[in-house]
């Protein structure tokens, strides 16, 4: 049990010590904190659109429940 521990840890650690020296690995990790930096912003956004959204439609609806009152 022992040894196959130890070797999934010489496993893992052979993995990221390929990822902290390959170009392309590093290119995909930029590309990903660089998606991720996007999405984030783009659920922000979204939260803040919904809000006004609701906003103006609450208003149009008072404004038209006036007029068929």
């Amino acid at each position: 049990m022992g040894a196959e521990i130890d070797f999934l840890f010489r496993k893992l650690y052979a993995k990221f010590s390929f990822l902290l020296t390959s170009k392309a690995a590093k290119d995909l990790i930029e590309y990903t904190l660089v998606l991720t930096l996007i999405a984030f912003g783009a659920v922000t956004s979204m939260n803040s659109l919904s809000g006004a959204l609701t906003k103006t439609f609450q208003g149009f609806s008072t404004t038209l429940r006036s007029y068929v009152s």
